[in-house]
């Protein structure tokens, strides 16, 4: 994900990104994305736009995956403006996730101050990435 700031940032439209270097990762082969799921204190799921507690992580995959969540807050364009991420905010550290199995991960922190300010009043994610 590419984030763009300073004055104009909400103007970029297409982007052409050159790789430089590259560096080969000894990793699982991971066939199923992480289902993520936002849940309250007592496990009830809820929106990505609602006030959550803590995210539910599942690996329906059958190899171990190690990823990291991120909570997006979203512009909201005017227009035929395009939608950019204004706020991408961490959401713990890496979580390694067991083949077929459900991990919990709270929402603290910098996390929490960003969805206090941003939920049910901007567009908002929370997104799984695979990691190491």
């Amino acid at each position: 994900m590419l984030i763009f700031t300073g004055e104009g940032a909400q103007l970029v439209e297409d982007v052409l990104v050159s790789v430089r270097t590259t560096e080969t990762v000894k990793a699982p082969v991971v066939h199923i994305d992480p289902v993520v799921t936002p849940v309250d204190e007592s496990g009830r799921v809820l929106d990505r736009n609602s006030q959550f507690t803590a995210v539910s992580l599942r690996n329906d995959d059958s190899e171990q995956m190690s990823v990291r969540l991120v909570y997006i807050i979203w512009t909201e364009p005017e227009g035929d403006q395009r939608q950019q991420a204004d706020q991408v905010v961490p959401v713990g550290d890496l979580i390694v996730v067991p083949p077929q199995e459900t991990t919990l991960v709270p929402v603290t922190g910098e996390a929490r101050t960003a969805m206090a300010g941003a939920a049910g009043r901007f567009p908002t994610s929370i997104k799984a990435y695979l990691s190491r």
